[in-house]
Parts: structure tokens; C-alpha cells; sequence
């Protein structure tokens, strides 16, 4: 999966960027749960654009299910769940749907 062409495709269509602390969240739980993953994605060179593309998305899901009238709190906490690949994951990578 070219994770580049889809963070420069997310950025153009909601102006979004990641937030620095979400990337480094999400790089610090690849590194401890997903070292298979972390591995794959350094070895292609998209292991920036794979944790920026999904810091976005899950900025994208918490406002919009903030929007729907769900707590920020809650919001925030399921698009984590969402975004986070699971150690069962760590194959390779996979996209929020």
C-alpha cells in the first residue's frame, strides 16, 4: 500500500495535519506491540506517512463523531481503539475503514 499517495490524497481533501503528539503516540505503540509492522513500514519508507495518515484519520473520526453528539472524551478514546493496530495486526499494515 503506497501510504504516501494516501496521506498526500487525505491532505488535500480536509486540510488536516497530524497533531505531534497523536505521531508519537502512535510510533511509541508500534515500536512496543507492532515491531513486525514497524519493521515492514521503515523497510518501504512509509512509516511516516502510514502514522500521519492514520493520526488524521482518527482526528477526522473523533470530530466527526463529536459532531454526532458523542462526548469528546468517548470520541477520542474510540478512534484510538480504531487507529492502533492490534499486536494480531502487526503482519501488516491496515487502514481504518
Amino acid at each position: 500500500m503506497n501510504w504516501t499517495q494516501k496521506l498526500k490524497q487525505l491532505s488535500i481533501e480536509t486540510g488536516a495535519k497530524p497533531s505531534l503528539s497523536d505521531f508519537t503516540s502512535m510510533s511509541n505503540h508500534l515500536k512496543k506491540f507492532c515491531p513486525k509492522l514497524l519493521k515492514e513500514l521503515e523497510a518501504q519508507g512509509e512509516l511516516e506517512s502510514y502514522v500521519s495518515y492514520q493520526t488524521m484519520v482518527k482526528r477526522e473520526k473523533t470530530i466527526a463523531w463529536r459532531d454526532q453528539g458523542m462526548d469528546l472524551k468517548e470520541a477520542k478514546d474510540r478512534a484510538k481503539r480504531e487507529m492502533y493496530p492490534t499486536p494480531e495486526d502487526g503482519e501488516s499494515p491496515r487502514e481504518i475503514q
